[in-house]
């Protein structure tokens, strides 16, 4: 009998001893020990790279998280995106809001756009375009809407031009900042808007409108 309760009292004091220890991780490093209480003793602050590569934020997000070019899709449809350009093609109704693209903006036969505080580096091109709604953004290169629908850009600056010819929708061009031209011409009906700030001219049906 006093054999067998020596053995039963080593074992346990085995097995203690062995899930106290460290253990050593993948690297090379050890991992942090367990108390016999069950309660992880105090470690460094993790380190967030490995085997010399730091971690880095996924190249679909900004820091913050913001989509740098994907999209908040509609009713109608979602947004297909191509390296750093945005497509909207027919049908598909695209609402962006605060997002940057950093490429072109295409806005298709039948597309619709709308877009709230947006950054495109590229143009923002629509081409028989349903619908264009383009407020309080920043475009690195051109706003062109030809042969489309409707169209409203409003509070955006424009490296560019702003170019709007052959479209049967309404278009409003108003308090937009343009360091090249402002051209609008063959739309029915003419454009409407004012306030522009056109470094370049205000051409044709837009003449007014600066």
């Amino acid at each position: 009998m006093r054999k067998s309760l020596i053995t039963l009292t080593v074992v346990p004091l085995l097995l203690l001893a062995a899930c106290s220890g460290g253990e050593t991780g993948p690297d090379g490093s050890a991992t942090p020990a367990t108390t016999v209480s069950g309660q992880p003793v105090a470690t460094a602050a993790s380190d967030d790279t490995h085997n010399g590569a730091s971690a880095t934020t996924s190249p679909e997000t900004t820091e913050a998280g913001t989509p740098t070019h994907a999209a908040t899709t509609g009713p109608a449809g979602d947004c297909a995106s191509s390296d750093d350009d945005l497509v909207i093609r027919d049908g598909e109704v695209c609402e962006l809001d605060g997002a940057v693209i950093g490429g072109n903006l295409e806005i298709e036969r039948g597309g619709t756009l709308v877009a709230n505080e947006v950054t495109v580096d590229g143009d923002v091109q629509g081409e028989g375009h349903a619908a264009v709604t383009f407020v309080d953004g920043r475009v690195g290169g051109n706003i062109q809407l030809n042969g489309g629908g409707a169209a409203t850009v409003t509070g955006t600056d424009v490296d560019g031009d702003i170019q709007s010819e052959d479209n049967t929708g309404a278009q409003e061009f108003s308090g937009n900042t343009i360091d090249g031209n402002l051209q609008c011409e063959g739309n029915d009906p003419a454009p409407t808007g004012g306030g522009n700030v056109v470094a370049g001219d205000a051409e044709d049906q837009c003449a007014a409108l600066a």
